[in-house]
Formats: structure tokens, C-alpha cells, sequence
């Protein structure tokens, strides 16, 4: 789902002179792990487009921490210096990626969690029409018709109870299991 919003060119990221589908502005707009000096955008959202249509995705990282952290200044800078370096700024020899080290560790105070929760809001496309197209109206369409069900007599029950010879007892059983 991010992938796809990043992809859109109806969005207006800053890409730093960066391809639109890197993986470095992933994690400046939708980081989703952070911890160890290290900061990622690894967890995915995967869905069908035969059936969904993606509305809307949730920013990951809460504004107010953004704001804290001069995220979008800082991140910034970072892919600058990536891109002006010839992209081997990152101090862990992964150099698809820009150092992102000391910018956020989590868990923290304000996150407790190194991942960052994911979210989007999608809209079904008409299913019916794909799936039923031999039939007039789908299972789906069709209003629900509960059943009645027959509640059971409680006169068997009752004729056991008042019977004399009806012994109430416990019965053990051994379990074993060794």
C-alpha cells in the first residue's frame, strides 16, 4: 500500500532528486521499524486491485514526534548527503540506503514498540459482478433468511429427573497422559 501512494504522481513528496519507488523515501515518509540505529521501512500491507481499491494509508510515525525530532528537516539532509556522496554515507556498508543512525531508537517513551503501526483505509470493488456473472443475484446480495430452530423439549429431561430410580452420581474418570 505504501509502495503503490509513493508511486502515485498525483502526491507531492519532496523526492531529493531521488526515483520515486527508492526505498530510502519510503522510510522518510512511512518508517516502520527503528531500533539499533537503524531505521526501515520493512513491514508491508499487501492486497489484490481485482477487489480493492486504496483509498487512504496512516501515517506511521505521529505527528508530534515528527515535530520533535525535525524528522522531515533531518531525513532531508540525510538523503541529500546520501545523493551527494555517490549513496555510501551509511555507516553499516548498506549503501541503498542513506545513514538514518541516531535520528529515532525505539522503543521509547513516546513509542513503545520498534515497529510502527500500519494502516489503510480501502474500498471493495463490485465483487458480485466478477464473481456471479451467470447469475441474477449473488449470496452476498440476497437478504439473510435466519431459521427457525426447535428448541428442545425439556420433558425427556424433567420425566429422567422425577423418575425414582434415577440415581444422581458423579462417574470418575482416570486421564493418564504419561
Amino acid at each position: 500500500g505504501y509502495h503503490e501512494y509513493m508511486m502515485d504522481e498525483n502526491n507531492k513528496y519532496n523526492m531529493h532528486g531521488i526515483e520515486r519507488g527508492n526505498s530510502n523515501l519510503r522510510i522518510k515518509y512511512f518508517p516502520t521499524y527503528a531500533a539499533m540505529n537503524n531505521i526501515y521501512s520493512i513491514d508491508l500491507m499487501n492486497y489484490t486491485e481485482n477487489n480493492l481499491k486504496l483509498k487512504a494509508i496512516m501515517k506511521t510515525l505521529p505527528q508530534s514526534v515528527m515535530d520533535e525530532l525535525k524528522w522531515d528537516e533531518n531525513v532531508g539532509k540525510r538523503l541529500e548527503e546520501w545523493v551527494e556522496n555517490d549513496r555510501r554515507t551509511n555507516k553499516n556498508g548498506q549503501y541503498n540506503l542513506a545513514d538514518f543512525s541516531e535520528l529515532l531508537n525505539l522503543p521509547n517513551k513516546d513509542i513503545p514498540s520498534d515497529h510502527l503501526p500500519i494502516g489503510a483505509i480501502f474500498e471493495f470493488e463490485d465483487v458480485c459482478d466478477v464473481k456471479n456473472k451467470d447469475q441474477d443475484v449473488c449470496r452476498c446480495c440476497i437478504e439473510h433468511v435466519k431459521k427457525d430452530k426447535k428448541k428442545k423439549s425439556k420433558s425427556k429431561r424433567n420425566k429422567r429427573r422425577n423418575n425414582s430410580n434415577f440415581v444422581h452420581e458423579w462417574k470418575y474418570h482416570e486421564i493418564n497422559s504419561f
